[in-house]
């Protein structure tokens, strides 16, 4: 591992920004510091393994391929596989509907992808390659080990004078890619005048790694929450007295707004349920019988992304929409929170929306990852429902035997699949009497969006914060974990029960990779997955 270190090199680009970025003078705000941390923290190699392991179905039906391919982005498998075999795209077809677990690494294709349309040429029938759960460690990505190095200085009053975070991350002999871009948040998580990031990559021969749920952040806000942990000690500042006197209201990187934050509040009610007021702050001093208790808390923070779809909707003669776009449902509830959408735009009820993906033969979508699925697809699923109702009521509006002749849309409102005057609402009527009288079996639309320049404005990120109460038996190294409290700030919630899922999901995930998780290799090869 040191021999990778010292012959760790920078790479093109970490996720289009420069590997190095110097904002102000961080060797002089260090050296004006009051208090100073210096800290290296490493971060374990992790694989995903999801209950369900890669597998590929190959179908050739002449010069044309359909792969059956639980991935969580079917035009990006299309594409890459299509490049692979140099053939047309349109002659291929992806068909995803059931992911089987993700977390990040089921986004690409793969080589077992082409393998088993190269395998069903040569048979000339269908072929099923289903990796082994122990392929699973060798050939699919996996979170690579990191190395943080963390400078704080502060005031002796507490407000950060320097931050650096220098990242050096294990990967390939032959992949220059950054797959965990550590030091992104530590830019913008504090507001601090003198802060240096630089990331590094250590070659080692291992296979490449691939991004895993929260790809940076996760890593990254651990090493550098740990160190505000630290300064917080030094300084005899109560943890969240500190962040909150670091507080960034606007972006300390860009200097733009954020799109929303309610960081402070996530502080204040994470610290009121947790019991924050009762913490002693003296290493050894809280106890419970032979064990020893800690309490500790940090700050979460995560962008919000948004990324051009494309999605359809049609109304048929018997009252059903179907809605539709190539995204998937990794597990999030993207078939639920779709057909909310629908219905609450179209105002009819969720039964009679069908929401269907992962088909490069629906409308094209990004791929699922990086938290933007609901505010991409969605948007995309509104703005084709608004325009498949819009089409609707200008049947009607110019329509004579309509009753809603010679309205606007200003004039109408819409509930239960019901159009009538707001003024008026015995003057109205459904949306299938509307096809009827135009004697049309379906209507349909189809829509783009993208992100407008109006969003271009704000720097778009969700926050929030842990607390934690950790007993630890001295005599056993036995550690438990007894009371965990999260508070969030994550936007509209459109359905908070897949929301909440979510949550307890990333928390579940965080405790895991804290006290249980780390892949070891052993001459080149991963020799288990141990559970410490």
């Amino acid at each position: 591992m040191q021999e990778a270190m010292e012959r760790a090199f920078p790479p093109d680009n970490v996720w289009g920004k420069p590997p190095d970025i110097v904002q102000g003078d961080s060797v002089k705000g260090l050296a004006d510091a009051a208090v100073r941390i210096d800290q290296t923290y490493t971060t374990a190699m992790q694989h995903h393994n999801a209950i369900e392991p890669h597998g590929t179905i190959a179908v050739w039906s002449g010069d044309f391929l359909t792969l059956y391919e639980p991935t969580t982005w079917v035009y990006g498998i299309r594409n890459a596989v299509a490049e692979w075999l140099q053939m047309p795209r349109e002659k291929i077809r992806v068909i995803q509907q059931f992911v089987g677990g993700s977390f990040g690494y089921k986004g690409p294709a793969w080589t077992h992808v082409v393998l088993a349309a190269i395998a069903a040429r040569q048979v000339n029938r269908p072929v099923k390659l289903v990796l082994t759960r122990r392929q699973e460690f060798a050939g699919v990505g996996y979170r690579p080990l990191i190395q943080h190095h963390i400078q704080l200085g502060a005031t002796a009053t507490g407000q950060l004078t320097a931050l650096t975070h220098h990242a050096i991350a294990r990967t390939s002999t032959f992949d220059n890619r950054v797959v965990a871009p550590v030091e992104r948040t530590s830019r913008k998580i504090y507001a601090c005048p003198n802060v240096t990031t630089t990331y590094r990559l250590a070659p080692s021969n291992l296979s490449g790694p691939y991004t895993m749920r929260g790809p940076g952040e996760t890593p990254g806000l651990f090493a550098i929450e740990s160190a505000m942990d630290e300064l917080a000690y030094a300084l005899q500042i109560d943890p969240i007295e500190l962040r909150l006197r670091n507080h960034a209201d606007v972006d300390p990187e860009t200097g733009d707004p954020w799109s929303s934050k309610s960081l402070k509040e996530c502080y204040r009610q994470g610290a009121e349920r947790f019991g924050w007021h009762r913490r002693n702050p003296q290493p050894g001093s809280m106890r419970n019988g032979d064990r020893l208790v800690g309490w500790g808390m940090a700050t979460m923070a995560y962008d919000a992304r948004f990324s051009g779809t494309t999605a359809s909707a049609q109304l048929f003669a018997d009252g059903n929409v179907l809605v539709q776009s190539s995204t998937c449902d990794p597990g999030t509830g993207v078939y639920t929170i779709m057909q909310q959408i629908a219905a609450d735009t179209l105002g009819l009820s969720v039964a009679s929306i069908r929401f269907q993906l992962g088909d490069t033969q629906m409308p094209e979508a990004p791929v699922a990852a990086g938290s933007k699925t609901t505010a991409s697809v969605g948007s995309a699923v509104y703005a084709a429902t608004t325009s498949l109702q819009r089409k609707l009521l200008n049947l009607a509006f110019n329509n004579p035997n309509s009753p809603l002749y010679g309205h606007t849309e200003a004039e109408v409102t819409v509930d239960n699949g019901r159009c009538y005057l707001k003024d008026n609402p015995t003057q109205g009527q459904t949306y299938v009497e509307i096809l009827r009288q135009h004697q049309m079996e379906s209507i349909s639309a189809q829509e783009q969006v993208q992100p407008d320049e109006e969003n271009k404005k704000f720097t778009h990120y969700s926050f929030g914060a842990h607390f934690a109460e950790v007993q630890f038996h001295p005599e056993l190294a036995e550690l438990r974990i007894t009371r965990y409290v999260g508070a969030f700030a994550a936007g509209r919630i459109v359905n908070p029960k897949t929301a909440h899922s979510q949550l307890i999901g990333g928390i579940i995930w965080g405790i895991g990779m804290a006290l249980m998780e780390q892949s070891i290799f052993i001459y080149g090869y991963i020799q288990r997955y141990t559970h410490i």
